[in-house]
Order: structure tokens, then sequence, then C-alpha cells
């Protein structure tokens, strides 16, 4: 699947500025502050939107956290593997669309496209895999 366009990436270093420290992050089951800091390559995996509706600020909210961890890591040298899934065919999609009397499927393109530029507009960094659950079915099987 396609994602959207990738904007421009800039580096503390290349302005002069060393990279940030490492990255903490609250750790819900202790209770505490965590540094995540990988050595060479951070993988991230992000669950994306079932496409049944317009996106909305919570959508934006939890791509610019990530891209936000995806640019941190990137500023400190490492390689970052995003994937990011898109359920394109869940039981609220497939209601939303009997209720509008539509394709399940052209729903579902309608609102990937909408989020993509949603996401463009935001800046937010696509992820290197962007993957629909209908492409994968075939894995699954």
């Amino acid at each position: 699947m396609r994602s959207w366009p990738a904007g421009e990436v800039p580096s503390l270093r290349s302005r002069g500025f060393g990279s940030g420290p490492a990255l903490r992050v609250h750790d819900t089951v202790t209770g505490a502050l965590t540094t995540v800091d990988p050595a060479g390559t951070a993988r991230m995996y992000v669950c994306g939107i079932t496409p049944y509706d317009a996106t909305h600020l919570g959508h934006a909210a939890t791509y610019v956290a990530f891209d936000l961890l995806a640019r941190v890591w990137r500023d400190r040298g490492l390689d970052v593997q995003y994937v990011q899934n898109i359920t394109d065919v869940d039981d609220p999609l497939l209601e939303r669309a009997r209720e509008l009397g539509t394709d399940w499927a052209e729903l579902a393109s309608s609102q990937v496209d909408l989020f993509r530029t949603d996401m463009a507009a935001l800046g937010v960094l696509p992820p290197e895999h962007f993957v629909s659950v209908t492409e994968s079915i075939p894995l699954v099987v």
C-alpha cells in the first residue's frame, strides 16, 4: 500500500547542535521514566486506522507522537524501521458502508486517501512499510 510523501527531516547536528539526549518515556508498568535508546536499528510498529470515517484529533495526536519518537531516534543516528497497518476490513467499516449504501472497499479507499492527506499536511513522516489487512490476507491464510 502506498503511504504519503515524506517532508524534510532537519537534523540537530546539521544546525550546529549535537544530537539530543537519549529518549525517556513513562513506563506504565513501573511508573518510572525509562530510557529507550536501541543500538543500531530502532523498530517501531504502530497500529493504523480503521478507515470508516474521517481522521480526527486523536489520530493526529497518536501519529504526531510516534513521528516525534522516530525523529529523535533518527537524530541520534539510528536506522528506524517503522511499520504501520491499516485495518481495511473490520466490522465498523462494514457497518458504516452498509449505513451509507456504499461499497466497503470504496469507503476504505477514500478514508485512507483522506488519512494520507492529513498526515502529509501535519508533516508526519511516512512509515517505511504501510500495510493493509486486505494485502496481508494471503500471508495469514
